[in-house]
């Protein structure tokens, strides 16, 4: 939050950052082992019965969009909060300055981690659909590692532009197994965390 200005510190005595769907979201947390250091973070709001469960459905309402149109509420979580370490960041990049393909996967660990959190927490609650209110900057990054959300509707201002967006998490993982096998490997730790595309189940692959 401080790197981003994301909130005033003076409204926050305790220092920690938080709002009403807190408790009942799924946090995830990502160390970089050889100094235990948090470096990123990211949460999964679970939809529930009412159609403002999610802050998506509110944002989008507050500016005219019809959030049915586009998902259902039923089997879908929101993606948010979703933070890389800034300083991290500057130094993984200064650590991996080669094209190769370990350089590009090396560089791509932290964001990998907080997918492969929300992946595992999806799938034992029968998530298929996630849904979020991102940056055009990260909605690139991520395209670019084959996870690949569609927008919903126009860019909106909320702190900022951002973007509404949809992604079907069996797809994503089709997608990643043809396209990009190496992230695919990293998120399902070669397919024992997936899913099939009929039912959307745990799948443990066996040799």
């Amino acid at each position: 939050c401080l790197e981003r200005n994301f909130e005033a510190p003076g409204q926050f005595s305790n220092r920690l950052e938080n709002d009403e769907y807190d408790d009942r979201a799924l946090h995830t947390l990502v160390y970089y082992k050889p100094s235990t250091e948090p470096i990123g973070t990211v949460r999964l709001i679970p939809a529930g019965p009412s159609p403002d469960s999610m802050p998506i459905q509110k944002l989008l309402r507050a500016n005219g969009i019809d959030a049915s149109r586009y998902f259902s509420h039923e089997n879908t979580a929101e993606v948010s909060r979703f933070a890389i370490s800034k300083d991290f960041r500057r130094r993984n990049c200064d650590e991996t300055q080669s094209d190769s393909p370990e350089s590009e996967r090396r560089s791509n660990l932290p964001c990998l981690g907080l997918i492969q959190g929300l992946l595992r927490q999806s799938i034992d609650m029968g998530i298929s659909t996630w849904v979020a209110v991102m940056e055009p900057q990260l909605i690139r990054m991520l395209a670019l590692m084959g996870i690949r959300f569609s927008p919903v509707g126009p860019v909106i201002s909320h702190r900022g532009l951002r973007q509404p967006c949809v992604l079907d998490i069996a797809k994503m993982l089709k997608n990643l197994e043809q396209h990009k096998p190496d992230f695919w490997a990293l998120l399902t730790n070669d397919g024992e965390v997936s899913c099939s595309p009929a039912r959307f189940e745990p799948r443990r692959c066996v040799a």
